[in-house]
C-alpha cells in the first residue's frame, strides 16, 4: 500500500507538470523560465487542524466541506486571449496547451482557483471580488455547465452537517488526503 500510493503520488507529479505516457506527449504554452515571474497572484492557503477540531466545523453551518485534492494548487489566470497558471507562490509556472485551451473557452477575464490533477483541474473557486464564498462556488458551477468540460471538474461540496457526516466518512473509508471546511460567506482574501 505504502509503495502504491508513493507511485501514484509521483504518477501525478509527472503529470501535473505535463509528462505523459504516451508517445507524443505534451506541448506546453510557455517555458519552464517562467515560473521565476511574480503574477502578484496569491490563493487563498489553508490552515491545518487537528481532526479532533473536525466535529466543530461539521456542525457549523456557516462552513460548508470539500475533499483536499492532492494535486498542484493552481490559479487559472484569462486575460484577453492568454491564459496564465500560477502557483501557491504566486509564480507563473508552465502550462499545458490542453489546459490552456480549456480556460481559453471562458468569454472575458476569470482567475479560477483549483488542483491540477494532470489529467483533469478540480475547480472550488473563481475569485470575483466582493462576493462570498458560496455565491463564488455557485458562479464557478454555472459556469462549468455552460463549458461542458469533462476536465474542468467541480470539487464537490457538503454544506449541510448531514452531507459534512456522509462526505467525510466516504473519504475516511477512501483514504482520501484530507477536507478542507470553508466559511460560506467568507470574501477572498490571499
Amino acid at each position: 500500500e505504502k509503495a502504491t500510493a508513493v507511485y501514484g503520488k509521483l504518477i501525478l507529479e509527472k503529470t501535473a507538470k505535463g509528462y505523459t505516457d504516451s508517445g507524443n506527449g505534451k506541448v506546453f504554452s510557455g517555458n519552464l523560465q517562467v515560473e521565476s515571474r511574480d503574477t502578484g497572484i496569491r490563493p487563498q492557503l489553508l490552515n491545518e487542524i487537528s481532526e479532533t477540531e473536525v466535529e466543530r466545523y461539521m456542525t457549523d453551518d456557516s462552513f460548508c466541506m470539500q475533499e483536499k485534492f492532492d494535486g498542484r494548487r493552481r490559479m487559472f489566470v484569462k486575460s484577453g486571449a492568454g491564459v496564465v497558471a500560477t502557483n501557491r507562490k504566486g509564480l507563473a509556472v508552465p502550462i499545458s496547451q490542453d489546459i490552456a485551451g480549456w480556460f481559453g473557452h471562458f468569454l472575458g477575464e476569470i482567475t479560477v482557483d483549483g488542483e491540477d490533477m494532470g489529467d483533469i483541474v478540480q475547480t472550488f473557486d473563481i475569485l470575483t471580488p466582493g462576493k462570498t464564498y458560496k455565491q463564488r462556488y455557485s458562479d464557478l458551477a454555472v459556469l462549468l455547465r455552460e463549458l461542458h468540460s469533462d476536465k474542468l471538474q467541480l470539487v464537490p461540496t457538503a454544506w449541510t452537517t448531514a452531507e459534512k457526516r456522509i462526505l467525510f466518512a466516504t473519504l475516511k473509508a477512501n483514504n482520501a488526503e484530507g477536507v478542507v471546511f470553508k466559511k460560506i460567506d467568507a470574501v477572498y482574501k490571499p
